[in-house]
C-alpha cells in the first residue's frame, strides 16, 4: 500500500518473534538462531516476555517498538529504499498472506501463475491473461522461446488465426472433468480430476 503522498510505501510482513520460552531463557546461547516466521500471537509473545510487553489499540498490537495487525508486522518504508523487482511467492507464503485483508491475493498470485508458466508445452489449453489479448482462451500450438503460438477456441479450422503473445501473458486454463497432475507446490505429483474452477 502506498501513502497519498508517495514517499512511503506499508509492508505487510510475517514476524519472526522467538516465542518459546525455553528459547528465551538460553538467549546467550542460541542467540545466532532466527526465529520461524509466524504470524503475531498476542497470547503466545504475552507468555514469553511479559505481561505488559503487548499494547493494543484498536486493531492493532504494539510490541517492542513494532506494530501488528492481523498478525502481521506493519512497516513504512521510504520508497527510495526499495528495489522494484518481480518476487516469486511459494504455495506456502501465498497461503499465509491469503489472511491478510489489505493484500489483493489475485495481485500475489500473478507472478506466481507467471512461474508456473514456463511448465506450458504444446496442445496445453491456455487462457491470455494480459495484453491486448486478455480474456482469450485457445491452445498452444507452438512455444519458441518466449513467445507462444495460440489458436483461439472456435478457429480450428482456421490456423492463420493464431495469436503471437510473450509465455508471461498466459496460464493453463482449466475446466471441470480435465485430468491433471499437481506439478508445483506441497501436494506435487499428486493426480486427480478437476470438479470446480474459480474464474481468475
Amino acid at each position: 500500500m502506498l501513502s497519498s503522498k508517495l514517499t512511503y510505501a506499508k509492508i505487510a510482513l510475517i514476524p519472526q518473534i522467538k516465542t518459546d520460552v525455553g528459547i528465551l531463557l538460553k538467549r546467550k546461547c542460541s542467540h545466532n538462531k532466527q526465529a520461524p516466521r509466524q504470524l503475531f500471537d498476542c497470547q503466545e509473545v504475552v507468555k514469553a516476555y511479559r505481561a505488559n510487553s503487548v499494547k493494543k489499540c484498536n486493531a492493532c498490537y504494539f510490541f517492542q517498538g513494532d506494530i501488528y495487525k492481523d498478525g502481521f508486522l506493519e512497516l513504512a518504508i521510504k520508497l527510495e529504499d526499495l528495489v522494484q523487482d518481480v518476487a516469486i511467492p511459494t504455495v506456502s507464503e501465498l497461503f499465509e498472506f491469503s489472511k491478510c485483508p489489505s493484500v489483493n491475493i489475485k495481485n500475489v498470485m500473478l507472478p506466481f501463475a507467471h512461474n508456473v508458466a514456463t511448465f506450458l508445452q504444446r496442445r496445453d489449453r491456455v487462457r491470455i491473461m494480459s495484453g491486448q489479448e486478455a480474456g482469450i482462451i485457445g491452445e498452444i500450438c507452438d512455444v519458441e522461446g518466449n513467445i507462444v503460438h495460440i489458436l483461439p477456441e472456435g478457429e480450428r479450422d482456421h490456423p492463420e488465426m493464431r495469436i503471437l503473445v510473450p509465455l508471461i501473458n498466459v496460464m493453463k486454463h482449466f475446466k471441470v472433468s480435465d485430468f491433471i497432475e499437481v506439478q508445483l507446490g506441497n501436494e506435487v505429483g499428486k493426480c486427480g480430476w478437476v470438479i470446480s474452477c474459480d474464474s481468475p
